[in-house]
């Protein structure tokens, strides 16, 4: 190699550099968006199902009291209706979009073919 084509492959490299350095912080404010909209996705859902474990439990253990149904099995039975409404809050809104991919693959693929296009051009 001589200087000429050694400063371009080095101009190269440091271009490549540059764009891993973008992409890697794209990702990571997508990344934290995404991690902000799981927390309030939960913590809505957490404020939501207690309130409503709250008020609704109380208006339903005393109707149903009045059927002559034991207290201990009114309270199963809405702990479990309240439970499930928090599994369904959390599925529909807590976790991460599938389509996303796993978090940060698309710097990890591009990290790699540089190293490929690195090693080609170095020797």
């Amino acid at each position: 190699m001589n200087g000429m084509e050694s400063s371009s492959v080095i101009q190269r490299v440091m271009g490549l550099l540059e764009d891993h350095i973008e992409l890697g912080t794209l990702e990571c404010r997508y990344e934290s968006s995404q991690a902000r909209r799981r927390i309030c996705a939960i913590a809505l859902g957490a404020v939501f199902g207690l309130t409503a474990f709250v008020f609704l439990q109380v208006a339903l253990i005393r109707g149903l009291l009045r059927t002559g149904l034991p207290l201990w099995v009114l309270c199963l039975v809405a702990a479990a209706v309240y439970g499930a409404l928090s599994v369904f809050i959390y599925r529909r809104w807590g976790r991460r979009d599938p389509r996303a991919g796993p978090p940060f693959q698309a710097s990890g693929e591009e990290f790699k073919r540089s190293l490929q296009w690195i090693r080609q051009h170095s020797s």
